[in-house]
């Protein structure tokens, strides 16, 4: 007697993938829902990618700039008759690249010595280290440092009790030097280049104005002669020491608020030599 195969069986071994089950609604959307983050991920990197590289020419291009992107004045004359004080040209912007100016601008000078700032309030920090005290407004926080001291109030910053512009930096370092040395013999040799290889003081010497401090001339700029911050910065040296008193701001890459401003000029005239 001949075997037979049995049709059912023979028909699984012409077609075997007949018998394979079809895809189920289940695999289907898991395979979809993989595509889907796959893509959202996608366009989440290169979101990521825009927002930096945007941010990153924001932040530097307002570094390019300093307090002001207009002349305050029109003429020296106009500075003078407005302030009453002598006046004289100053690099109010500059590129970040090149460091060339792109603003000029009149600014009056100010005597540090004067007395006619009303500090009645004021406390008087005394460094005897250093042989200087200064006065601040009280509701700044002291911040005593290895060489100087911070005067700020980020407290409130952090606390949200003031928005950034109302944010107050002020410090006073100090740098023992040799005694044969200048203010300006000092700052060329501090401030010698950039990482551009651009002579940083020599480059920015139009920035500098003289200014008295406890009657002793020293140096201002309006923008300092750090890279990333712009800072209002004064320069003073007495026998060995340099005086380097700064309104900066709050985090790196940016530049003194005008309330800052106005407490440093103030501060400045305070300053007195103990010894």
């Amino acid at each position: 007697m001949d075997s037979q195969t049995p049709p059912a069986q023979n028909a699984a071994v012409e077609n075997p993938a007949q018998g394979a089950p079809p895809p189920t609604p289940k695999s289907f959307l898991s395979n979809k829902i993989i595509l889907i983050s796959i893509f959202i991920l996608f366009i989440s990197t290169i979101g990521t990618i825009v927002y930096i590289q945007s941010h990153s020419i924001s932040s530097k291009t307002s570094r390019q700039t300093n307090i002001t992107s207009n002349p305050k004045y029109t003429s020296k004359k106009d500075c003078e008759e407005k302030t009453g004080n002598k006046c004289y040209s100053s690099c109010m912007q500059t590129d970040v690249n090149t460091e060339q100016c792109t603003l000029m601008d009149w600014v009056p000078f100010i005597n540090s010595s004067q007395d006619n700032i009303e500090t009645p309030d004021w406390k008087t920090y005394t460094s005897f280290l250093y042989s200087f005290l200064i006065k601040y407004p009280n509701d700044l926080k002291v911040s005593e440092k290895e060489n100087g001291v911070i005067f700020d109030n980020e407290y409130k910053l952090l606390k949200r009790e003031i928005p950034e512009n109302k944010y107050i930096g002020i410090t006073v370092f100090v740098e023992k030097t040799s005694r044969d040395f200048s203010l300006e013999e000092y700052l060329k040799q501090a401030y010698p280049e950039n990482k551009f290889g651009i002579p940083v003081f020599e480059k920015r010497k139009n920035d500098f104005r003289e200014v008295e401090i406890d009657n002793i001339k020293g140096l201002v700029s309006s923008r300092g002669l750090s890279f990333e911050d712009i800072t209002k910065t004064a320069w003073v040296k007495k026998g060995i020491y340099v005086y380097k008193i700064s309104a900066v701001g709050y985090q790196t890459g940016s530049t003194y608020t005008k309330i800052g401003e106005k407490v440093f000029d103030q501060i400045l005239s305070t300053f007195k030599f103990t010894q």
